[in-house]
């Protein structure tokens, strides 16, 4: 054992090799260990327990992320383990992003609302293909992930100040990868109440082929037609397969494919909903190193995607009345390449990608608003008749440096160029800067600053067309103000980060101001435009984690969020903003076993209260989200158990989301009564979902 400062490390780690030998570093010390090689069959490893292979998930806010080499300060990164510990829905793991610091979430939705931001302000990506809302039950509040986690080696997500080359989104980045060369050869098979799954991956002999491979039902309607048959069939499924050839020892090709698909119904005594989500995608990645300072990821992908939704609400006596048509089928075709130079402790990253995409839209429906609609602003009654084709190309490019100032300073100045042209009234060429700067003041401290500008036009298939909109609406953008420090000590980690976000041009949007949970959200007669002529988000993050080595690790994380729209001259908060949050986590794991609990609790979510009486319109500025619900409090619990059988291993477990069964409140509903002179609004609670038990096993071969 050597005295890092007595050797030369890469020297002595090449030689080394020559007998099975290698040079690992643990604190200030080299130590020789054997040369990792591949198992014989009878030294097979442990096949991975639930989770494992969604392998870590790092999580930055506040500097520009270049090439990997630079996570370690930069980064929270949380293993295999450490991911696996976190309760989830359902068992679904990619919603464990809703437990990190600056979301907002009532439990409902798998998709992040990241730092204030809308839901489609987050660009959700996989192998460096942009994915189109994957989330299954997406007319439905998005309930599911669309990508099985069993398929996906590690998660980056950014909750601000993105680096450079992540464009066209203001608010967040969520980058899945999934496994690129598997240690060993393994298959599972899998059934929980809400899903049965399937997955292989593998290599051959000399590990220049890899292969993935997986296929997911989800089994919601089966517990559907059991308890209420007429209520609906909520019907879901995914695919995913990759395959993978090294070309060379510096090159390497695949072809991946994700295929997922919706065909959801739900109706009640009066109404019906009927979605069908169809996406196609399929990509060739060609990842080269050129020489030990140039490296590229170059990515051609072709995505199609239909989506078709009818809503049905034929009562008149009803609040809600109508009907709705709605397609649309876009089809996009891009090309991506990221290249990284490096130069002693410079760091560049450069890029761009060019994309040719079209969408037809057809959009028809006649909405009863009745007085509700007209109280609020709408017309009584409206009609929608709209048939669109839209085509044009979309361009962007961007550059990216790490450069030391100083003995323990760093800045990351970036630029970003984007364009699109398939508006004739919206064409636009947008220019982003973006700048970081990392501090080390003293040893297990950083601290980071980072500034930028992030531009948002309407992608070319979110024309809110099932609202009326015959148009896309001008581009939005988002500057980025944030400040973080970070503590490291042994087992301890604990990281404060302060943001600010200021949007200028937000698009109008639409909103149901009472209940936001319900299956006909257009048809509603609470459904109503908002077109603010700004917005702000701001706030903190305090967290602090420990990982012990008696298989115990907790987390405590505290936040502060005030996000705001500026709707006729007045600041209104958006119903999201989570004025305060506590978030809890207490994990052990075993040999064996596994027992994780998580606690949630925040500031309830806004509402929107009319009067209780009144004989003229109200002013949505006074009314949109003037209430604050009662504070949300969510425990979650996970169990798992793992029984080897043979070379095989079963793994047993239990998610049981909302054990205290409490009824957290959704919003309040009105129904308008017609008094002498006025109207009167009579309100109706309405919940979020009651302790929901899931248990299941897994068989790892």
């Amino acid at each position: 054992m050597l005295e890092v400062a007595d050797v030369t490390p890469a020297t002595i780690d090449q030689a080394l090799h020559a007998f099975d030998l290698a040079l690992t570093q643990d604190g200030r010390f080299w130590i020789v260990v054997p040369l990792a090689r591949e198992p014989e069959p009878d030294e097979r490893p442990t096949p991975p327990a639930p989770h494992a292979s969604l392998e870590t998930l790092i999580v930055t806010g506040t500097r520009h992320q270049l090439p990997k080499g630079l996570n370690s300060g930069s980064a929270k990164t949380l293993t295999a383990e450490q991911l696996e510990s976190i309760p989830a829905l359902g068992g679904d793991s990619i919603r464990v992003v809703n437990h990190l610091p600056g979301m907002s979430s009532v439990g409902i939705s798998a998709s992040p609302l990241v730092r204030g931001g809308l839901q489609d302000e987050t660009l959700i990506r996989i192998d460096g293909v942009d994915l189109i809302e994957p989330f299954h039950l997406a007319d439905f509040q998005s309930i599911f992930s669309a990508v099985d986690d069993r398929t996906v080696e590690s998660i980056d997500v950014y909750t601000g100040g993105f680096p450079a080359r992540y464009g066209n989104r203001m608010s967040g980045v969520m980058e899945m990868s999934t496994v690129k060369m598997p240690p060993s050869k393994g298959s599972e098979v899998g059934l929980s109440m809400f899903a049965a799954t399937a997955n292989t991956r593998g290599h051959n002999d000399d590990a220049s082929t890899w292969w993935l491979g997986s296929a997911r039902r989800g089994n919601l309607d089966l517990m559907v037609d059991r308890i209420n048959s007429r209520s609906g069939s909520p019907k879901y499924w995914d695919a995913h397969a990759s395959i993978g050839h090294r070309l060379s020892d510096a090159t390497s090709l695949s072809v991946g494919a994700l295929v997922t698909e919706d065909d959801v119904v739900f109706r009640d005594d009066v109404e019906e909903a009927h979605s069908r989500i169809d996406n196609r995608y399929l990509w060739l990645r060609l990842d080269a190193r050129l020489d030990k300072r140039l490296s590229s990821t170059t990515v051609l992908a072709f995505v199609d995607s239909s989506r078709r939704k009818t809503e049905r609400s034929p009562d008149p006596d009803q609040d809600t009345a109508g009907f709705l048509d709605y397609s649309r089928d876009a089809l996009r075709a891009s090309l991506r390449t990221d290249w990284t130079w490096s130069s002693g402790e410079v760091l560049l990253e450069f890029g761009g990608f060019v994309e040719q995409a079209e969408t037809d839209y057809f959009a028809a429906g006649l909405v009863d608003r009745g007085t509700m609609g007209v109280l609020l602003g709408r017309p009584e009654v409206e009609e929608i008749d709209i048939l669109q084709h839209v085509a044009g190309p979309s361009w962007g490019g961007y550059a990216s440096v790490d450069v030391p100032i100083a003995d323990r300073i760093s800045i990351q100045p970036g630029l970003r160029i984007d364009s699109q042209d398939y508006d004739p009234e919206g064409r636009s060429l947008h220019v982003s800067p973006r700048l970081g700067v990392e501090w080390l003041p003293i040893e297990d401290v950083t601290v980071r600053l980072a500034a930028g500008r992030f531009h948002q036009p309407e992608a070319i298939y979110e024309m809110q067309v099932t609202d009326g909109v015959d148009h896309y609406f001008a581009t939005q953008r988002a500057d980025h103000f944030v400040a973080a420090m970070e503590w490291q000590h042994g087992v301890w980690s604990i990281r404060a980060d302060g943001f600010h976000k200021r949007y200028e041009n937000p698009k109008p949007r639409f909103e149901n101001v009472f209940n936001p949970f319900v299956i006909l959200p257009e048809l509603e007669a609470d459904r109503v435009a908002i077109r603010p002529s700004e917005a702000r988000a701001k706030g903190f993050d305090l967290e602090a984690r420990a990982n012990f080595d008696n298989g115990w690790a907790a987390s405590f994380g505290y936040g502060h969020l005030d996000a705001d729209d500026r709707v006729n001259g007045v600041w209104v908060p958006r119903r999201w903003s989570q004025r305060h949050t506590l978030r809890g986590l207490a994990a052990w794991q075993g040999r064996s076993t596994q027992l994780a609990a998580t606690l949630t609790w925040h500031s309830g979510w806004r509402t929107s209260q009319p009067p209780s009486f009144t004989s003229t319109p109200l002013d949505i500025e006074t009314l949109l989200n003037n209430r604050e619900l009662d504070d949300y409090i969510a425990v979650d619990v996970r169990l798992a158990r793992t029984f080897r059988i043979g070379r095989s291993q079963l793994t047993l477990f239990a998610d049981l989301a909302n054990v205290l069964d409490r009824n957290n409140a959704a919003g309040v509903d009105y129904d308008v009564a017609d008094v002498g002179g006025g109207y009167a609004f009579v309100p109706d609670s309405e919940t979020l979902l009651p302790f929901i038990p899931s248990v299941g096993l897994r068989l790892s071969f």
